[in-house]
């Protein structure tokens, strides 16, 4: 399944490769107590919450401690300054 999708001013074409997939990207999504939403870091094709739902909370183990990346949606650059500070 492939459609675009359109963020401000930029297309973006998204692909499924099951049909079924579809159904968990269509929102909004209902997150129950104790449980987090997780996005993948690459959304045109990322295995994540869109597709195997909430994660239980205590679940998760350690913390994040970096910024891995950083990108401003006003100018759409990489935003250099945020890379790797620390967000503890």
């Amino acid at each position: 399944m492939v459609y675009v999708e359109q963020l401000g001013d930029k297309a973006h074409r998204i692909q499924y490769l099951r049909d079924d997939l579809a159904t968990f990207n269509q929102g909004p999504w209902i997150v129950p107590h104790n449980e987090v939403f997780v996005l993948g870091d690459n959304r045109d094709n990322s295995q994540d919450s869109r597709v195997w739902g909430a994660v239980p909370r205590n679940t998760i183990e350690g913390k994040a401690l970096k910024l891995y990346w950083s990108w401003d949606r006003v100018d759409g650059r990489v935003n250099w300054e945020r890379i790797g500070q620390s967000i503890l």
